[in-house]
């Protein structure tokens, strides 16, 4: 385990600093100053500290109609907000599926209290 220092990230071919701030959990990606974790299985985000986040968190769609009664599935909820308090703890993620059979609805996606209904 890097607590602190450099490391190199095999995935993207680059250096990225490690220190004991930086949360983990989820795929790490950045953009204009934010750092983003995407989940797409479930798994556990751990902040280092106290802080706020933002969060998006979509369920799975709904399983398409059949052959004869040809409709797509519906989409799964989501949920969205800035400003969640988040403390040094492991929070969980559930990542829903999407409905794998005709008509078959998605699964819930959860992050810590949040959850997006599937469709």
């Amino acid at each position: 385990m890097v607590t602190n220092g450099w490391v190199y990230n095999t995935g993207t071919s680059k250096w990225e600093v490690i220190d004991n701030s930086t949360p983990i959990g989820g795929t790490v990606t950045y953009s204009d100053g934010y750092t983003i974790h995407t989940f797409t299985s479930s798994g556990t985000f751990t902040p280092k500290g106290a802080g706020n986040v933002e969060y998006l968190v979509v369920a799975g769609g709904g399983g398409g109609g059949t052959s004869t009664r040809s409709a797509g599935g519906g989409a799964g909820g989501f949920r969205t907000a800035t400003g969640f308090a988040v403390t040094a703890q492991a929070y969980t993620v559930t990542v829903g599926a999407g409905g794998a059979t005709t008509g078959a609805n998605g699964s819930d996606s959860v992050f810590s209290t949040i959850t997006a209904t599937g469709g």
